[in-house]
């Protein structure tokens, strides 16, 4: 800290060595700064092209399940016909010739 025993030109040159440290600092932070901002602008593009391929994928999942949908009520109803088959195909089915007394 500065006090009055400290001679005037130590103080000035401490304040001159602060403000030299400080302008490197600010400077050094702006670098800083434009560098993340270079990152940011080149990390943009692929992720607003993986955002398009997102919504692409959704759309495409969103068709493949009302595909998956259809094919499964189609399988249930086919199952149901071949049941329903089957019960007709045992019940026309003749029983074996018994030879009586």
């Amino acid at each position: 800290m500065a006090t009055d025993k400290t001679p005037p030109h130590k103080r000035i040159a401490r304040a001159e060595k602060s403000a030299a440290e400080w302008k490197q600092k600010a400077t050094l932070r702006r670098e800083e700064n434009e560098h993340i901002k270079n990152q940011l602008k080149s990390m943009e593009k692929p992720l607003v092209q993986l955002d398009d391929g997102l919504t692409a994928l959704k759309k495409e999942l969103d068709t493949l399940r009302k595909e998956n949908t259809t094919l499964s009520k189609l399988l249930e109803k086919a199952n149901l016909t071949i049941a329903n088959q089957q019960q007709e195909f045992t019940m026309y089915k003749k029983k074996p010739f018994v030879r009586g007394f």
